[in-house]
């Protein structure tokens, strides 16, 4: 596991009247883990519920230790894409490694397949 460095940041909660106004405030710091590594081992442990790339937790889905929790709820998309320089001819090498990268990854990534 890599250490990571907490991020601190600053979280302000206010009470409002009816018109808006503030009635009091609160202010108080949070600090943030960056690393994936970290917040699967806190929510595998059961210490919270986390947002995690299916990649990163496919075997604790698979395995049970994790479950998915509002499956109604999704987050949008992300492409990627394979950028090479225009040729006349694309070199097999290249190519091959496009295929490989569809078929891998295309709709349905492999990892993804059979999720419970």
């Amino acid at each position: 596991m890599v250490a990571q460095t907490p991020v601190e940041h600053a979280d302000v909660m206010a009470r409002l009247n009816a018109r808006g106004s503030i009635l009091s405030s609160l202010s108080f710091r949070t600090k943030t883990f960056l690393g994936y590594a970290v917040v699967l081992t806190l929510s595998a442990a059961g210490m919270g519920v986390a947002r995690l790339p299916t990649f990163i937790v496919e075997e604790h889905l698979r395995s049970g230790r994790l479950r998915r929790i509002l499956t109604e709820w999704t987050l949008p998309s992300l492409a990627v894409y394979a950028v090479y320089p225009h040729t006349r001819t694309l070199p097999a090498k290249t190519r091959r490694l496009i295929d490989f990268l569809v078929e891998r990854f295309g709709p349905e990534p492999y990892w993804d397949r059979d999720l419970p």
